[in-house]
């Protein structure tokens, strides 16, 4: 599948069965999938949960498996199945499971499965008996193991359905028992919960799972230290040299194999102040560092220059007096904040707060992690551990870009194609296949924006998030290089076909009422040319929903990240809810480096 492309030699003739091998199928068969067949295949796991399970939340709390059975779930998208057998069984007979959203060869070894794969679910849960003592997080089984990690554990509400979510980067290998999603509860009076499913379709409130493959086990791949040109036109007289079509093939292709990964995982203790504090993570190495970018047990010195997908989870040991507290992260002398969450009453309780983020960074920026915290005396997990995520996902490019998705359905190259610019010629087919494909895969449409100035709207109603602000958090790099987005409707339109990640962050100003709560979220009428369901169930979808701390003085956030498939013309827009019974209305906050942020990145056909 992503096996090493060949390196292609001066002097030698090219020939269609080294294009072949490197470019479409390392052994002749449409399944053994490589390069630009494969790349513009990614292999991907979408999933809905649609039963209504109930969830033990005893004082002390307790973790239930969710899923299990044939027809708990809603199989939205699983293309591993393209190239062999499927992370799951398909369409509504799907287990709510995963066996890794792998193929035959994604592991980097021909006909060998496994690979680096970035996972997040978001399970939605009914109101708690009381807030006192209520606590809720998602957490991640993988095989038979211990919990393999949580995300951050929220304040239960009493009032409003609660939803929390987990993130990690994790090794998929043959055999690894499967992997499966837990929700941790504790009820103040012991009382159990219930799964909030969507029985009827997959939009709206629902739980959801998502997993996308992300780079090969092991660097038997070639590392690529710069970010690849490859060839731009091909035409009738154009030399193609052994160096352009190492640029253009061999190094655009092994650093889609194996981009730069980070993932380190440790319980971190020491006890806050209420100033910044860098994290330390020294009692831990990480868990993947493939560009050896991880030193001195707080930064990661970006190796290459490109759009990271950034994900932080700082977990608090805290019980007593509810505050405020966030995690972010710092690059150069800038903190780009999570959002504030609460810690809540619950004795003994470990609580948990998320940054993610698509950031624009430059080879050699230095990042680090940091939490802050409202109160002093707050005391760092020293037995859950907190994980640190770093993923490559693509490069920052300039504006105006109108390379198309591959189009590899049956195609390999042929021996003896006459030459000529046209469309079914030799200098005609190389211009679409290699110019035009891997500058697609290297050069993928994104979207980076972010709010600028503060909005104000209602209560206890979906509402657009408006984003003013076009560019990368970082650096203000290009921020919508395929010209999709469009400020005056506050959506991006696809401009190509595709799957596409979304992820958002939202900043609601502090001083909330008892018991307010706002919800992240994303609107999609209309994938892949059908209609969401025009009734309660129907968009937008809902992901995290966060209580609020009464009195608090810094800006809360709830985090969404999710997958979707536009043809295109169609739209997504980030959106958001905020519930209270007390308040009328409500502000977002662009003042504590904190503003709401939107970004999309295309994935796969």
């Amino acid at each position: 599948m992503p096996l090493s492309p060949s390196t292609w030699q001066t002097f030698s003739p090219i020939t269609a069965h080294q294009l072949n091998q490197d470019m479409y199928t390392y052994d002749g068969s449409y399944f053994a999938a490589n390069g630009v067949l494969f790349h513009s295949n990614r292999p991907l796991l979408v999933e809905t949960y649609t039963t209504a399970q109930v969830l033990g939340a005893p004082k002390g709390g307790k973790t239930t498996i969710l899923g299990g059975t044939v027809g708990s779930a809603i199989s939205v998208l699983d293309n591993a199945a393209l190239f062999g057998v499927g992370a799951d069984a398909p369409a509504d007979a799907a287990k709510f499971r995963s066996a890794g959203a792998v193929a035959p060869g994604s592991a980097g070894i021909a006909g060998v499965q496994g690979g680096w794969n970035l996972i997040f679910n978001f399970v939605p849960v009914s109101p708690f008996s009381q807030t006192t003592g209520s606590a809720f997080g998602s957490a991640w089984y993988l095989g038979t193991t211990a919990q393999q990690d949580i995300g951050p554990v929220q304040p239960g509400s009493a009032v409003y359905d609660n939803c929390g979510f987990a993130v990690d980067l994790v090794l998929r290998t043959p055999g690894d028992g499967g992997l499966t999603v837990g929700a941790w509860m504790t009820d103040g009076t012991g009382r159990n919960g219930t799964v909030r499913s969507n029985v009827t379709s997959t939009c709206g409130e629902t739980p959801r799972v998502g997993e996308i493959w992300c780079g090969v086990l092991s660097g038997n791949n070639l590392l690529i230290r710069s970010v690849p040109s490859p060839i731009t036109s091909i035409g009738a007289a154009t030399p193609l040299s052994s160096g352009t079509l190492n640029s253009s093939i061999q190094q655009t292709l092994a650093l889609l194999n194996y981009p730069p990964m980070m993932s380190i995982q440790a319980p971190l203790g020491g006890i806050l102040g209420t100033a910044l504090t860098t994290l330390n993570w020294s009692s831990n190495t990480p868990v993947i560092d493939n560009f050896s970018g991880f030193s001195q047990s707080t930064n990661y010195v970006v190796p290459l220059s490109g759009l990271y997908f950034c994900h932080c989870t700082t977990v608090l040991e805290h019980g007593g007096v509810p505050g405020q507290f966030a995690t972010g992260f710092k690059v150069g002398a800038t903190n780009y904040f999570g959002g504030w969450y609460t810690y809540g009453t619950a004795q003994n309780q470990y609580y948990g707060a998320a940054a993610t983020k698509i950031l624009d960074l430059n080879a050699g920026d230095t990042i680090t992690t940091f939490v802050q915290s409202s109160t002093g005396g707050q005391i760092l997990s020293a037995v859950s551990s907190s994980h640190w995520n770093m993923v490559w996902m693509g490069a920052i490019t300039s504006g105006g870009l109108t390379w198309v998705p591959p189009e590899v359905t049956g195609f390999q190259f042929q021996a003896a194609t006459p030459p000529g610019t046209a469309a079914t010629q030799l200098a005609g087919i190389m211009n679409t296949k290699i110019a035009n494909d891997l500058n697609f895969l290297l050069n993928r449409p994104y979207l980076m924006v972010h709010q600028s100035t503060a909005q104000s709207s209602t209560v206890n109603q979906f509402v657009p998030v408006t984003m003013q602000a076009v560019g990368g958090l970082v650096h203000g790099s290009t921020g919508d290089n395929y010209g999709g987005w469009s400020a005056v409707n506050n959506k991006y339109t696809a401009q190509v076909a595709g799957w596409y990640l979304a992820v958002e962050e939202i900043s609601v100003t502090a001083g909330a009422g008892a018991s307010d709560q706002i919800t992240a979220g994303f609107s999609v009428p209309t994938s892949g040319g059908f209609a969401s369901p025009a009734t309660s169930h129907g968009q937008p979808d809902w992901y995290q929903s966060l209580p609020l701390v009464s009195g608090g003085t810094q800006p809360a956030g709830a985090t969404a990240i999710g997958c979707y498939y536009l043809n295109q013309g169609e739209t997504i827009a980030p959106a958001m809810m905020y519930q209270s019974q007390a308040r009328t209305a409500w502000t977002t906050d662009v003042t504590h480096n904190f503003n709401s942020h939107f970004e999309l990145l295309w994935l796969s056909n």
